[in-house]
């Protein structure tokens, strides 16, 4: 299978592969990953670790319909109706 695009379509997508691969530090200072070094994500101007880290607190629920995860949303301490945001399965104990 081909797909076929045209010029302008090539330049945004070049475009956004570019962004995705720039490292935005708090302090304003930016670089691409691939001149990172040995610790790309480690800005070198302040020092601070700008990888991007999983919520290591965060509770998943298993779609019992189509078995993906999913988290449940908490609003003013109360929780959401577990719904999948897959296959839109009401999860309830």
């Amino acid at each position: 299978m081909r797909i076929q695009i045209s010029e302008s379509q090539f330049k945004t997508l070049s475009e956004v592969v570019k962004k995705n691969n720039k490292v935005e530090c708090k302090c304003g200072h930016s670089w691409d990953l691939s001149d990172g070094g040995k610790d790309p994500y480690i800005c070198h101007e302040c020092g601070r670790d700008n990888e991007k880290k999983k919520d290591e607190t965060a509770k998943y629920i298993k779609c019992r319909n189509c078995n993906k995860k999913f988290t449940q949303t908490i609003y003013k301490n109360k929780k959401s109706t577990p719904v999948c945001p897959t296959c839109g399965t009401v999860n309830k104990d």
